[in-house]
């Protein structure tokens, strides 16, 4: 071949040890066991799932594999409106949703709370939620995207005196009043934002 030129791709694949999830059932089975978790299909949680909680936690490590986690029916506290969502490990190539997507329910009362001290979160969407929130903890997001927030993509709380947050290449979509609510803490960016 004249004049031909060598075409070449390179990926780089993360092997772990972790556990199959592709359905409700695996999920519950295996996500408060601390187990590393590997999604094979988007999860719905259903409203069993959430047995009229208005607080449901995500403790594993999970890789994502470009799916997501619908936190869409989880209920709303009564007496003040809010559902929260505690991420308390790393995720990774993982979509959260919050429970705004649904047009019968307040767009005031899903929080995403970044509560995993030390984790990290890599090319992660988190989307469709009223505020972000974290205290007191230090979080990296890498090549992240927060859209569709209401209200706040990620605030840190005035009593996070020890609190820091990395931004490493993250984009901010359709984020109602501001990207980060800064009281106290420490914030460091680099790359797009």
């Amino acid at each position: 071949f004249v004049n031909a030129k060598e075409i070449s791709d390179s990926y780089t694949f993360t092997v772990v040890y972790g556990r199959n999830v592709a359905s409700e059932s695996d999920f519950t089975a295996t996500n408060n066991a601390g187990a590393v978790l590997v999604l094979h299909s988007n999860l719905i949680l259903s409203e069993t799932y959430f047995n009229g909680a208005t607080s449901t936690s995500l403790n594993s490590e999970v890789y994502g594999n470009g799916f997501y986690i619908d936190f869409q029916n989880l209920p709303q506290n009564s007496s003040n409106g809010k559902s929260e969502v505690y991420l308390n490990n790393s995720l990774h190539n993982l979509t959260v949703r919050g429970n705004a997507i649904d047009s019968t329910k307040s767009s005031y009362d899903s929080w995403i709370c970044f509560t995993g001290d030390g984790k990290t979160l890599d090319y992660c969407v988190i989307e469709h939620y009223f505020k972000g929130w974290t205290s007191g903890r230090t979080i990296t997001f890498n090549n992240c995207l927060f859209r569709h927030a209401a209200n706040t993509g990620v605030q840190l709380a005035k009593d996070s005196e020890t609190g820091v947050l990395n931004f490493n290449d993250t984009i901010w979509q359709e984020v109602g009043m501001c990207a980060i609510d800064y009281q106290a803490g420490t914030i460091n960016i680099s790359g797009l934002f």
